[in-house]
């Protein structure tokens, strides 16, 4: 260590020392009662002890309960400010939270007494990010003795007001810390599997369109070399060459239109994965908005996978409808839920199977969309989605685990994945509010997912 560094730890030091030594006095000064006492170290001794944010909740009013008799209720600021009541220990209140009633007060910035009860305010701490914005309180913590309380018991409280503002920015703060910890691991292998892995697909249309481009040098070569062909074979070689011109052409714009295709989807999927607003709240954050279904979603998805289809004799069957060229009643996030289709179809290229259909055999996909009255309740209705895939259907030990992270069915033969494709598309669905399911069917089988309409 440096003179330099060992002087500024000593200056830093001494800081510290002196505010250890101005909070000894501080306390000294309050002749805070043995039970008093007892509260504050209970409450911070077991605070350490617990992660969870609710757990730390009920704490703040179980200990005043424990140690002084007083029935406690806590109050916290959600993102609107509302503050909403988040635990207590009187029955009345239990009853009404447990049957989903919406408990709230009013946001106090000094303490209060209002028939009976104490109201004192959890006062936000400097640059606590854990603090919803523009909230003037974090939330109130609300006193029903039996007694009125004298200025030493009010004075004390408001300190242990301070203790459990602390405690709870605290632990939202180490919550939301492990939330990004876990959003971030999980989005890196959705990165992984609905952006790096198709990008193998690159290489393939680039070397495709490489291919064409050397026979577009070798095609300039000859027309290099008719310069000293007889003249009566030029009819012959020119006609030869336009043909393999067109040909070789009609080669350079498919693959150009697959590579167009296919960073469209890219873009799309690194844009959706890598919006600011999902790391700066840890999880996903959907950008709803209406849509053409199937204009927007479902043909892009179709469009891209079609060379993958046809090179493995997939057919696309919509003889029992499909899904309407219309807007979709129900708003979604384009960029997930098109990703939710490039899993249910990649899946479908990989397992589809052939079956007997009419007299002949054949493989096959098919999409289509339902209307589901009152699948979410009364009056709640629901628009299924589905895809739709020939072969054999799954497994019965396979169907119940099917969308459960790293889980691969018995069908997967030499197939190559990673059990991640079913979970992402869960987890997709799920934040729109909707629910995933498979159906087993005569021909093969159906994945499906249904939205709120």
């Amino acid at each position: 260590m440096t003179a330099d560094r060992a002087e500024k730890e000593r200056e830093r030091l001494h800081v510290l020392e002196e505010r250890i030594r101005g909070v000894l006095d501080e306390q000294r000064s309050y002749r805070f009662s043995p039970q008093m006492d007892s509260v504050s170290r209970a409450y911070l001794d077991l605070s350490l002890e617990i992660e969870d944010v609710g757990d730390l909740g009920r704490l703040a009013v179980l200990v005043p309960r424990v140690v002084q008799g007083w029935h406690t209720a806590l109050y916290l600021a959600e993102g609107d400010g509302e503050l909403r009541l988040a635990a207590a220990t009187l029955d009345d209140f239990l009853g009404r939270m447990s049957a989903g009633e919406r408990i709230t007060v009013a946001p106090l910035e000094n303490t209060t007494r209002e028939e009976g009860q104490y109201l004192i305010p959890l006062l936000p701490r400097a640059a606590d990010p854990s603090s919803p914005a523009g909230a003037p309180v974090l939330g109130m913590l609300v006193l029903y003795p039996e007694q009125a309380l004298g200025a030493g018991d009010l004075f004390f409280m408001r300190k242990y007001a301070n203790l459990v503002s602390l405690s709870l920015a605290r632990g939202r703060l180490a919550q939301k810390n492990r939330q990004h910890i876990l959003f971030i691991r999980k989005l890196v292998a959705d990165i992984g599997h609905n952006v790096i892995v198709p990008n193998i697909f690159f290489k393939v249309y680039l070397r495709r369109l490489a291919g064409k481009v050397d026979r577009m040098a070798q095609i300039r070569e000859r027309m290099a070399a008719m310069e000293k062909a007889p003249p009566q074979v030029l009819p012959q070689t020119i006609r030869d060459l336009r043909a393999e011109l067109t040909n070789v052409n009609e080669g350079i714009l498919e693959e150009f239109e697959n590579i167009q295709k296919h960073y469209i989807s890219t873009s799309l999927y690194l844009e959706t994965l890598l919006r600011q607003s999902h790391f700066e709240q840890g999880r996903y954050v959907l950008q709803k908005k209406p849509c053409n279904f199937r204009r927007d979603i479902i043909n892009p998805q179709i469009e891209r996978f079609l060379p993958r289809l046809k090179e493995r004799e997939i057919e696309i069957d919509l003889s029992a409808g499909g899904v309407p060229d219309e807007y979709f009643e129900a708003v979604v996030d384009v960029g997930l839920i098109s990703q939710v289709y490039a899993n249910l179809i990649s899946n479908a290229v990989k397992y589809t199977r052939a079956i007997s259909s009419n007299g002949r055999i054949r493989k096959f996909i098919a999409y289509g969309m339902e209307l589901i009255p009152g699948a979410f309740g009364m009056d709640l209705d629901g628009v299924k989605l589905n895809l739709f895939s020939t072969g054999p259907p799954l497994k019965m030990d396979d169907v119940s685990r099917i969308f459960e992270e790293g889980y691969r069915g018995g069908n997967v033969e030499t197939e190559r994945g990673t059990g991640h494709g079913l979970f992402f598309v869960r987890e997709v669905v799920e934040l729109h509010g909707g629910r995933v399911g498979y159906e087993p069917t005569e021909m093969g089988n159906n994945f499906y997912f249904i939205l709120p309409k």
